[in-house]
């Protein structure tokens, strides 16, 4: 639960899944933090903030770094957690250069994080943080 701020319930669009929960609490926190307003007077972007969960193992991020990387996805912010053996990490990304679709991009992630035994969802900042669970 964040400070604050109780649990929503699945009706309400909250996540059922605790490790889902941490992530989707660091990705408000990113949201605060970023100052969007000015970077769009500066050059066009299109944010998201990409979700990755599961069970703490070596290669799961630099899988999903490499995927976007690969598509020419900048990595704007990373947070990451780590809680008795469980990982949580949120990345506020930028897509405007993207080479691919997003519906490409997310099934590249899906793919290389279910191979390491993870769970990524993706989801564009421009419908808003609390709209929809990831």
């Amino acid at each position: 639960m964040a400070a604050g701020k109780p649990e929503r319930s699945e009706a309400e669009g909250g996540a059922t899944d605790p490790k889902l929960a941490i992530a989707e609490a660091i990705a408000a926190e990113l949201g605060r933090r970023l100052p969007v307003g000015r970077a769009r007077r500066e050059r066009a972007r299109e944010l998201y903030a990409v979700w990755a969960y599961g069970r703490d193992r070596p290669g799961v991020l630099a899988a999903l770094t490499t995927a976007l990387a690969e598509a020419n996805v900048n990595v704007l912010d990373i947070s990451q957690t780590v809680t008795s053996g469980l990982f949580a990490a949120v990345m506020l990304v930028d897509a405007a250069a993207c080479g691919v679709s997003m519906r490409s991009l997310r099934a590249e992630l899906e793919r290389r994080s279910a191979e390491l035994g993870a769970g990524v969802a993706v989801k564009s900042l421009e419908s808003g943080l609390d709209s929809e669970a990831p």
